[in-house]
C-alpha cells in the first residue's frame, strides 16, 4: 500500500504534466489540450482517435526536460483499414507499453488502445476515443471536437487514468486555431486551453495554459519526411522529433491519383477506381481523386452494362468468338464480376463444338465457291486451334478457287470498265485486290478508273466555266488539285478562273464586313471563305476572319 502512495505522489510531483509531454511537445505546448486535434503518433497517449488522422508511418522520440527520454512511438497507416500505433512511455521508473489503432469515417474518427504497465500496481489500460471534424476545403479549418478514455482499469483512482473532452475552431482557417478542453484523473479536474499560429506553411508557434496556473509555448518546423518540435514552460522543456517511415501522405496520394490515369486511360475501371479511392483515403481533402473515383464507377458500371449487351447479342447468335472476347474484356476492366468470368469458363467449352462448325461451314462455301468466306471460317478455326494440318491444307487448296474467282472477276471488271459503269468495275478490281493485294492487272483498272473520274471532273468544270460558273468552276478545279496536285492542266484553269473572279474579292470582303458587323459571324465566314478561294492570300479577308472565329469561340464559351 505504501509503494502504491509513492508512486502517485512521484507521478504527481515529479510529472504533473507528463500526460502532455508523453504525446509530445505539440500537446504539451498547448497545455495539454490537444484532445480533439493530434495528427501525431502521441495521439496514443491521449486520443487513440487522433491516430485516424495519420496516413502515413511515422517514428517518434519525445524527450521530456531536454535530459530524459519521456516517450517514443510509431505509426503505420493501411489504406481503407486504418492507423495502427505502438509506443512506450515513462514516468520515472514506471513504463506503459502501448498498443493503439485509429481510423476514420467521413468526419469522424473512432480510435482504441491497450496499455501495459510496469514497476506499478496497475498492469493494464483500456483507452478508447472519438473525434469529430467538421473542416471546411482543407483540414486546417472548420469546427473539431473529442473526447477519449485513457487506461480504464479496475483502479478508477489511478493516476494514469484520464477523461478528456475539448473542441478546437480555426478562427483563421490555415492561420490561427484556438481550443479548450478538460480532463479529469485520478488525482485531478482541470480546464486546458491552447492557441497555434501558422504564419508560413511548415512553420507553427503555440501556446497553452494549464488552469491558468502556469503558461507553456512551442514551436515546430515541418518537412515532408519529418518535423522538429519545441515546447518550453514552467515545469521544464519538451523536443520532439519525428521522422517518416514511408513515403508522404502527399506523395502515395499523387502516385495512386497517376495510376489511377492510366488504368482510366486503358479501360480498367476497376483499378482506376481503387487506385482513385486509395488516393483519397491518403489525403479525404483531395477532391480531385473522390470525382474520379466516382467518375470510375460509374464508367465501369455502364461500359461493362454495354459490353455484357453486346457479348449477350454475340452470345444468342452463337458467335462464341466475338462473345468470350468481350466477356474478356469485362473481366479486364472489373476481375470481380464472377458473372464474366463463368460465361468465359462456358466460352471455351461451346467453342470446341464451335470449332466443328467453322470446319463444316467452311467447306461448304468452298463447294459454293464463297473463297473468301470460306477462307475466314478456315483461319477462325485454325486461329482456335493453330496447329491444325487439316485447316492448313484446306486453306491452301483455296488458292486454285481463288485464281478462277480472280480470272472471272477481272473479265468482269473490264466489261464494267468498257461501259463506263465506273462503280461496278471499281467494286470488281477491289474484290480482287481483297484476294490478290498485288495483282496487277487490278491496280492498272483502278488506274484507268481514276482517269476516267478525273476527266469527267475537269470536262465538268470546263462546261461550268463555259456557262459562266466560275466560282462553282473553281471548288472543282480546286477539288481536282487536292486528288492530283501535279494535274497541270487543272493547276492552269484554276489560275485561269481565279483570274476572272478576282474583282469578287473585295465584293465576298465588304459583304462580310456588313454581316460581321450585324454580329452574323458564321455568314461572314462563309462570304470570306468564297474569297479565299479566289484570293486565299487577301489580309484584309484573313485578318476579319480570324476575328469573326475568335467571336464564335468566345459565344460557344459563354453558353
Amino acid at each position: 500500500m505504501m509503494r502504491s502512495l509513492l508512486l502517485v505522489l512521484l507521478f504527481i510531483t515529479a510529472g504533473s504534466l507528463s500526460s502532455a509531454q508523453t504525446s509530445g511537445a505539440f500537446d504539451h505546448a498547448l497545455g495539454g489540450s490537444s484532445v480533439m486535434w493530434l495528427p501525431r503518433a502521441g495521439a496514443l497517449f491521449l486520443n487513440p482517435a487522433e491516430l485516424g488522422q495519420v496516413r502515413q508511418g511515422s517514428f517518434s522520440f519525445n524527450s521530456r526536460r531536454l535530459s530524459a527520454l519521456s516517450s517514443f512511438g510509431g505509426t503505420w497507416f493501411v489504406p481503407f483499414v486504418g492507423t495502427f500505433a505502438a509506443g512506450v512511455a515513462a514516468y520515472g521508473p514506471i513504463e506503459q507499453y502501448s498498443f493503439g489503432y485509429g481510423v476514420s469515417w467521413k468526419d469522424f474518427m473512432f480510435g482504441g488502445g491497450f496499455s501495459a504497465f510496469r514497476n506499478t500496481e496497475e498492469s493494464f489500460g483500456l483507452s478508447f476515443g472519438g473525434s469529430w471534424h467538421m473542416s471546411g476545403q482543407t483540414p486546417n479549418s472548420g469546427l473539431h471536437s473529442g473526447f477519449s478514455v485513457i487506461n480504464l482499469s479496475d483502479k478508477t483512482s489511478s493516476p494514469f487514468f484520464s477523461v478528456n473532452m475539448g473542441a478546437g475552431y480555426w478562427a483563421l482557417p490555415e492561420f490561427l486555431r484556438v481550443q479548450g478542453a478538460f480532463r479529469h484523473t485520478g488525482v485531478t479536474s482541470e480546464g486546458l486551453m491552447g492557441a497555434e499560429v501558422i504564419p508560413v506553411p511548415g512553420f507553427a508557434l503555440q501556446i497553452g495554459t494549464r488552469a491558468f496556473k502556469e503558461v507553456v509555448g512551442g514551436v515546430g518546423y515541418h518537412l515532408p519526411y519529418g518535423s522538429l518540435e519545441l515546447s518550453a514552460g514552467k515545469t521544464g522543456a519538451t523536443f520532439s522529433i519525428t521522422a517518416s517511415l514511408s513515403e508522404p501522405a502527399i506523395a502515395a496520394r499523387d502516385r495512386d491519383y497517376e495510376l489511377g490515369l492510366q488504368a482510366l486511360d486503358e479501360n480498367r475501371y476497376y483499378e482506376a477506381q481503387r487506385y482513385f479511392t486509395r488516393a483519397h483515403q491518403y489525403d479525404p481533402w483531395y477532391v480531385s481523386a473522390k470525382a474520379a473515383a466516382d467518375s470510375a464507377g460509374l464508367a465501369l458500371v455502364s461500359e461493362r452494362q454495354l459490353l455484357e449487351a453486346r457479348a449477350k447479342v454475340q452470345y444468342e447468335r452463337k458467335n462464341y468468338v466475338e462473345a468470350g472476347e468481350l466477356y474478356a474484356r469485362i473481366l479486364q476492366m472489373d476481375p470481380l464480376s464472377e458473372n464474366a468470368r463463368e460465361k468465359v469458363r462456358e466460352m471455351q467449352s461451346r467453342l470446341k463444338s464451335y470449332f466443328k462448325q467453322l470446319i463444316v461451314t467452311g467447306d461448304s462455301l468452298r463447294t459454293r465457291r464463297e473463297i473468301d468466306r470460306a477462307r475466314r471460317n478456315y483461319q477462325q478455326a485454325l486461329d482456335l486451334d493453330p496447329g491444325n494440318d487439316s485447316i492448313t491444307a484446306r486453306i491452301t487448296g483455296l488458292r486454285g478457287l481463288a485464281q478462277d474467282n480472280i480470272r472471272t472477276m477481272l473479265n468482269r471488271a473490264r466489261v464494267y470498265l468498257d461501259r463506263n459503269q465506273l462503280e461496278e468495275a471499281e467494286r470488281e478490281y477491289e474484290r480482287v485486290l481483297a484476294t490478290e493485294p498485288r495483282n496487277t492487272r487490278a491496280r492498272q483498272g483502278l488506274a484507268a478508273i481514276r482517269t476516267k473520274r478525273a476527266d469527267e471532273l475537269l470536262d465538268r468544270g470546263k462546261n461550268l466555266a463555259t456557262s459562266n460558273n466560275h466560282m462553282e468552276a473553281l471548288r472543282i478545279f480546286l477539288q481536282m488539285l487536292d486528288r492530283n496536285p501535279r494535274h497541270r492542266e487543272a493547276s492552269e484553269l484554276l489560275d485561269r478562273t481565279r483570274q476572272i473572279l478576282k474583282p469578287e474579292v473585295e465584293t465576298f470582303f465588304r459583304l462580310g464586313l456588313q454581316l460581321y458587323t450585324n454580329e452574323d459571324y458564321k455568314l461572314a465566314i462563309e462570304e470570306w471563305d468564297k474569297g479565299l478561294l479566289i484570293d486565299p492570300n487577301h489580309q484584309g479577308t484573313i485578318e476579319y476572319r480570324k476575328r469573326a472565329d475568335e467571336k464564335l469561340k468566345a459565344l460557344e464559351r459563354l453558353k
